[in-house]
């Protein structure tokens, strides 16, 4: 809790269907997006992918590069904690 992950797909020299079966076969368990225009490419100005973008809860971006830095997670997680759910009694 705290933390949401998607991918998108930029589309190039691929399909959809290429797209759906990736996700199926690593068994993704987030959101994957296909953004065949680029609109995401362009808004972010990415080079390459695999590019991984870490924002905070205010939508900052503060880190990104091509592997996940797990501590700069903690450090934003750590900052804004998940409110606890209510519990039903």
């Amino acid at each position: 809790d705290g933390l949401a992950v998607l991918a998108i797909n930029p589309g190039i020299r691929d399909s959809l269907a290429n797209a759906r079966r990736y996700a199926e076969h690593f068994q993704l368990k987030y959101p994957v997006y296909f953004d065949p225009k680029q609109a995401t490419r362009a808004a972010y100005q990415l080079i390459g992918t695999p590019t991984i973008i870490l924002f905070d809860a205010a939508g900052n971006e503060v880190q990104r590069g091509e592997t996940v830095d797990l501590k700069a997670i903690e450090r934003v997680m750590a900052a804004n904690p998940a409110e606890p759910k209510p519990t039903s009694h």
